[in-house]
């Protein structure tokens, strides 16, 4: 029984998905897309385990009429 569990554990593990998150901000969304167009799906969600998303260590994108910066907590660098 042990084995089973641990196999279907692995077996989740290794056929975990991208968790795409929708950017509510159409600015900001657009930035984003622009940046790191790899990173969003045809739905315009960002894919919070992107290479691009989870490694930047800066982001600047002031003066472009960005009011919500909803989504940015994925950045973990």
């Amino acid at each position: 029984m042990k084995k089973i569990l641990a196999l279907l554990l692995l077996t989740c593990f290794l056929s975990a998905k991208a968790q795409y998150v929708n950017i509510p901000d159409s600015n900001f969304r657009a930035f984003l897309i622009g940046k790191y167009p790899s990173c969003f799906d045809t739905l315009g969600r960002m894919d919070t385990t992107c290479s691009g998303i989870v490694t930047t260590t800066t982001l600047d994108c002031s003066y472009r009429g960005i009011i919500n910066l909803n989504g940015i907590q994925y950045f973990d660098s």
